[in-house]
């Protein structure tokens, strides 16, 4: 079950989720580099900035949220201004293992969020998987209130562009702009804009642009 962002002192911001947005090949054989993507909060909510971040991943499903200092940290940069889009790079994850990854914010007084999402993947390498095809998934969940996520399939490695839509066609949410390896990807939506904050209930698209094809996947947003 997913936790998302939500306040534990009045002085640390709301935590915007985590996002998978792709899986690259390893060095070692038989692993791979995971990529997550999140947006930087404020010391509280959208102003000041955050101190410190402190990102793990484990390969056990039960890891968060009470077993969260035991999993294994990630090496982080210094938090961004509010509403920048952070990223991060988790290398050598074991080959076909599920990792579940989870986040938290410190503020200047030493208070600490409470947990982010919960982002998980199927770690793959970068081999061109034979009977992949190209293809974008429906979302699931759809309707959605916390998260809806999406399998993206790529026969070949390239250029990939994910981006979330409102009903008039305005960006709400860049998901992954660059390139991606071969093999099936997760790519998931907290229902949160560019700034960190919650989108409004109705309808939106998300439309993945892979080797000149467009797909759009509509989406319905509940309170």
């Amino acid at each position: 079950m997913p936790f998302h962002g939500r306040r534990l002192l009045t002085t640390i911001g709301a935590l915007a989720g985590l996002v998978l947005v792709g899986v690259l090949a390893g060095a070692p054989a038989h692993a791979s580099n995971v990529i997550l993507e999140w947006t930087a909060p404020g010391d509280d909510s959208t102003y000041g900035h955050a101190m410190e971040y402190d990102l793990r991943w484990s390969l056990r499903e039960n890891q968060f949220p009470n077993r969260f200092y035991s999993a294994r940290r990630i090496p982080t940069v210094t938090p961004s201004a509010p509403g920048t889009v952070e990223r991060a790079i988790i290398s050598d994850v074991p080959e076909g293992a599920a990792i579940y990854f989870a986040l938290r914010t410190r503020d200047e007084r030493g208070n600490w969020s409470r947990l982010s999402n919960v982002a998980t993947t199927f770690a793959v390498t970068d081999a061109n998987e034979q009977g992949v095809s190209l293809d974008f998934s429906q979302p699931s969940d759809n309707p959605a209130r916390e998260l809806t996520q999406f399998t993206l399939s790529l026969p070949r490695r390239g250029p990939v562009t994910v981006d979330a839509m409102d009903v008039s066609g305005r960006r709400v949410r860049r998901m992954h702009r660059g390139e991606m390896s071969a093999g099936r990807h997760t790519i998931a939506w907290d229902l949160r804009d560019e700034t960190g904050r919650a989108t409004s209930p109705g309808v939106y698209f998300v439309r993945a642009h892979v080797e000149g094809v467009d797909f759009v996947r509509r989406v319905v947003v509940l309170n």
